[in-house]
């Protein structure tokens, strides 16, 4: 996983934990919540992830397929695994 993503995942953690135990500011005494925009980035990480485990993967299986297939129709040996 790049050293981004697994760092963005991190911040799901975060996040699940204000909604699941939650925590008071110290400064103010109020309750610490998820604002909408932190949930927003939560889904966008969670997409980057389907993105990298699921469909980059189909993706580039799909383009090496196409490119071994011409390669064979050239009497050539297909790309290395």
């Amino acid at each position: 996983m790049p050293p981004g993503l697994k760092e963005n995942v991190d911040a799901i953690r975060h996040y699940g934990n204000f909604a699941a135990h939650p925590n008071i500011n110290r400064v103010t005494g109020q309750i610490v919540d998820v604002e909408s925009g932190e949930a927003e980035w939560t889904l966008e990480i969670l997409l980057s992830l389907f993105d990298y485990y699921i469909t980059k993967p189909a993706e580039y299986a799909e383009k090496r397929k196409q490119l071994n297939s011409k390669l064979k129709g050239q009497g050539k040996p297909p790309m290395k695994s």
